[in-house]
């Protein structure tokens, strides 16, 4: 009986034994299985980043972070409007915005100036606050009036475009004047006009971009191409404007190369213009199925949702893909001029119908990426280029898209 009992314990002790080995074998492999890693947890989470804003809505104006009217001062606006004189006593002012030593300085307007023109019995005028830097006087953009300006550089001089007219600007001397042919060939302006307001909308001029140097400025006209439309250039020296050949039906400028070449996009495909040669040439004829979604030459960047995107050399037709299948999808592109890399702004799917905003830094060349992730509580309105160092990004509240903040982000910390 004894030797009976003796053997139960005994086989009892065993087993609890073996479990507990068992159990300690499951533990330690357990410890060595490559576990899956948690959504982005290769990218460092960027909240540090949006602790401190600089302001509402800042935009780089000619050099000048200025403070612009946000979505909060445009409602603001439209409800102190008067019933009887339909003028908003609301008057919202911009801020210019210097960061010293760390510390956030706003400061307003030095003034005001206004210009007014009358061209073909319409009144044109245009009011902007200016902040002076030096001789200059850097007009500041207020867009909700339905103009902005646009800086020539290396002058004291603005462009802008209102209706289908170019003007120039003269702050320091007040003074405006049309900045296009009024009589080109066979047309008049006026004549033009009234010829075929009742076919087709008339657009003499319109759409200026300027050369990096201040000596190009290409708009897009359809005085003699009724229908389609072309660029032109006009060379702001001597005044001289000539349509360009093979530019039927386009008016997307992708950006300048050494002054002389001008990028430009039709139908998915990349055309290059020589200013100085005054031709044009195709470089990019399109990958069906895919997107024209970014460029910076001599690269062209493709997208086609659930798959890869595509990297096109145009010097040597060679392809390379980008791994982007793991966002929901591509959203924009802004350009970041004097950089290797594009700025490319994606959408990712955090939780069940839940997305949020990566900007992802691509050098198009090497394929090498840096990754800004924006805090889940913001949704994403813009970003840019400051300088060498650093990028502005623009977000709002997501509870509250009125509720507006601008961050600046050093491109070095997100090594």
């Amino acid at each position: 009986m004894n030797r009976k009992r003796i053997l139960i314990i005994s086989f009892l002790l065993l087993f609890v034994i073996m479990v507990f080995v068992i159990l300690a074998i499951f533990r330690f492999n357990d410890s060595n299985i490559e576990k899956p890693s948690p959504l982005n947890s290769s990218i460092p989470d960027n909240s540090d980043l949006f602790d401190k804003d600089i302001g509402t809505n800042v935009q780089n104006v000619d050099g000048v972070l200025v403070e612009t009217i946000s979505e909060k001062d445009k409602e603001k606006i439209v409800e102190s409007i008067d019933p009887i004189s339909s003028i908003p006593k609301y008057k919202f002012e911009p801020k210019i915005v210097n960061i010293i030593d760390g510390k956030i300085y706003r400061k307003s307007p030095d003034g005001e100036v206004e210009f007014n023109i009358n061209v073909n019995t319409v009144d044109y005028k245009f009011i902007f606050k200016y902040y002076i830097d030096g001789n200059k006087k850097i007009l500041i953009t207020e867009s909700y009036n339905g103009y902005y300006p646009i800086a020539i550089p290396n002058s004291q001089f603005y462009l802008v475009a209102k209706g289908d007219l170019i003007f120039k600007l003269d702050p320091v001397n007040e003074t405006i004047e049309t900045f296009v042919d009024m009589i080109s060939r066979e047309w008049t302006y006026v004549d033009f006009r009234n010829t075929f307001s009742d076919k087709f909308k008339p657009d003499w001029a319109s759409k200026p971009v300027v050369s990096p140097d201040g000596s190009k400025m290409l708009f897009y006209s359809n005085r003699y191409d009724y229908e389609k439309g072309r660029i032109w250039v006009k060379d702001i020296k001597t005044g001289v404007e000539n349509p360009i050949a093979g530019t039927d039906a386009m008016s997307r400028i992708l950006g300048w190369r050494e002054d002389r070449y001008v990028y430009v996009m039709s139908f998915q495909r990349v055309f290059e213009i020589d200013m100085k040669e005054n031709v044009m040439k195709c470089i990019f004829d399109g990958i069906e199925g895919y997107s024209t979604s970014a460029f910076k030459y001599p690269f062209v960047f493709l997208y086609k949702r659930c798959e890869n995107s595509v990297i096109v050399n145009t010097l040597d037709n060679s392809m390379r893909d980008y791994d982007d299948k793991k966002y929901y999808s591509f959203s924009n592109f802004y350009p970041a001029h004097n950089h290797k890399f594009v700025l490319l702004h994606y959408l990712k799917e955090v939780k069940e119908k839940t997305l949020s905003s990566e900007i992802v830094l691509l050098d198009l060349e090497n394929i090498k990426e840096k990754i800004l992730k924006i805090p889940e509580k913001y949704g994403f309105a813009g970003v840019y280029v400051l300088n060498s160092d650093e990028i502005v990004v623009n977000v709002y509240e997501q509870d509250n898209k009125m509720e507006q903040k601008s961050f600046i982000v050093k491109i070095k910390d997100l090594d």
